[in-house]
């Protein structure tokens, strides 16, 4: 009984380890290669590098002008959890307390599994007619619309197992339904929002296909499509290039290791309640 539990221990903490180094493995790369020059990645692409090229950096930064498109990618990203946060809110607190049934948070959750490669078309169309196309409103608009199904259906989870005689005592005392909500349901919230919030932004700034659709304006770019400029016809400067994938995936990484305890209890509450 004993060996079984070790060979199935060793075989857990295996897969762990595996799992792990595969995952971080791409990133370990891609940091190791941005401090290196085009030359030394086509001869020693896996060697640490003799001496750490900083300039790869200021390159992209300045001559490139990553950060325009870094600014552009903060503005949409960060006005898009915004809304999102608000919306899915409201959506969630209504679906969860007053509209109960089966059948409505079942039309929500649906919104997941439409793929929006098969609605692009539509979208670009729609956008085109309503002027919206090549803004950033434009964009916002359509990642808020796209993360909404799973935000509601996360957060409409969570807020139903709030207990109601804490809002009930709320109104008694004078309290109406929306100060109620911001008041104490939202921070109640917080751990079902940071999800929301973490995920949104994670869509918004890591997308590259809906913004290449919808932004061609060179100042309105995000992130993404400005590391694609990186890439000539003839000679690609994969020192810097790299350096952007770099400065492009600190933001995603550095929010996840703020909110990391509140996006796992979120994630657990809202599945369990639900």
């Amino acid at each position: 009984m004993l060996a079984r539990m070790k060979i199935g221990s060793f075989a857990k903490y295996f897969i762990l380890v595996t799992s792990a180094i595969l995952t971080l493995f791409p990133f370990l790369w891609i940091l190791m290669s941005s401090f290196k020059t085009t030359n030394e990645i086509y001869e020693s692409p896996f060697k640490i590098p003799d001496s750490f090229l900083f300039s790869n950096y200021i390159t992209a930064w300045n001559d490139a002008n990553i950060w325009i498109d870094f600014f552009n990618s903060a503005i949409v990203s960060i006005s898009t959890v915004a809304i999102l946060l608000l919306i899915s809110a409201m959506a969630s607190y209504i679906l969860a307390r007053i509209w109960k049934n089966f059948a409505m948070s079942t039309f929500f959750a649906l919104g997941i599994t439409v793929p929006y490669y098969a609605i692009i078309i539509p979208i670009f169309i729609t956008m085109t007619k309503i002027g919206l196309y090549n803004t950033r409103m434009g964009l916002l608009l359509i990642y808020v619309v796209s993360n909404m199904p799973i935000s509601i259906f996360i957060l409409t989870g969570f807020m139903k197992g709030f207990p109601k005689e804490i809002e009930e005592a709320a109104w008694i005392d004078g309290a109406s339904m929306s100060r109620t909500f911001f008041t104490i349901v939202l921070p109640l919230s917080k751990h079902g929002m940071a999800t929301i919030g973490i995920l949104g932004f994670m869509y918004s700034w890591n997308d590259f296909f809906i913004a290449n659709i919808l932004i061609s304006n060179p100042v309105l770019k995000t992130i993404t499509q400005g590391i694609q400029n990186f890439q000539g016809a003839y000679q690609t400067n994969y020192g810097a290039m790299f350096a952007a994938m770099i400065i492009a995936i600190l933001p995603v990484v550095i929010a996840y290791l703020i909110f990391q305890e509140q996006i796992i209890e979120g994630m657990t509450a809202g599945a369990v309640k639900g």
